[in-house]
This record gives structure tokens, sequence and C-alpha cells, in this order.
């Protein structure tokens, strides 16, 4: 995938002068993560095409963790807001509204590939991507 050539760039917000390093970083940090269909989180409130904000509000207001990386769905890799239930995705977006899903996709997402993002990266929950921020911190730690 050509990440500069999608709209993700966009939302990921990562210089071209960043570029290497955080996807060596990311490569090296993230996991593969199934599917948890099981868990179900899911939330008439949660709106199509907003999964920052929804999977943000998700991990805020009920506790659960917070991931963000990419959803793969037909082959296509896609940037994407989940949560974790003991290691799996648990898509509260998706699982909100897998009928919308399916007609502008296609497909369900059958694998996920991302970074558990910690709580305290969160603020008010926002429509905005947390793994730049993240991968800024764990380049700079705190001293």
């Amino acid at each position: 995938m050509d990440y500069y050539q999608s709209d993700d760039q966009h939302t990921l917000m990562i210089t071209p002068d960043e570029a290497d390093q955080f996807w060596d970083w990311f490569q090296n940090n993230a996991v593969a993560m199934q599917v948890d269909g099981a868990a179900g989180i899911q939330n008439s409130l949660y709106v199509v095409g907003e999964c920052f904000h929804n999977a943000q509000t998700e991990a805020v207001q009920n506790g659960s963790r917070y991931a963000e990386g990419f959803m793969v769905v037909n082959g296509h890799n896609y940037l994407h807001a989940f949560n974790l239930i003991g290691g799996q995705a648990a898509d509260v977006t998706v699982n909100s509204h897998p009928d919308t899903f399916r007609q502008d996709n296609g497909a369900l997402p059958n694998q996920y590939y991302g970074l558990e993002i910690p709580q305290d990266f969160i603020g008010a929950p926002g429509n905005i991507c947390l793994l730049r921020r993240y991968f800024l911190a764990a380049m700079n730690p705190a001293p």
C-alpha cells in the first residue's frame, strides 16, 4: 500500500522526515490481532466514519483498552481505531453498524494490526488519531 497516496496520510500526519523512523517503529511494535466477534461491543450512538472518536469514547467511558493501526478488509489496509479485549480487536464502529460497513466495503474486517495506546494519551475523546503522538513519545521519552 502506498500510504502517501491515500487519505490516511492526512489523518496520521506523519511527516516525510519522520516516515522511515515511524514505519520501522510501527513494524517492530505493532501486533496482528484477530477479530473478537464474541465481544460484540456496540452502541447505536457510535457513528460510521468516526472510529477514533468511537473507540476513544468506549475506552474512557467503559474502561476498555484502546488501539490504533490498520484493519484489513478484502486485502486492503485502512488506518483505524478499535478497542481490545483479551488481545483481540473489538471494533465498536464496525460492531455498531455491520450492515452499513458491509455495504460500503463489501465485507467486514478480518484482521487488525496495531498498537495499544495507553489510556493517558486520550484526553477528551475526539476524532483524532493518537498514533503519531504515541510514536513521538516513544522516540523521546520524558526524563
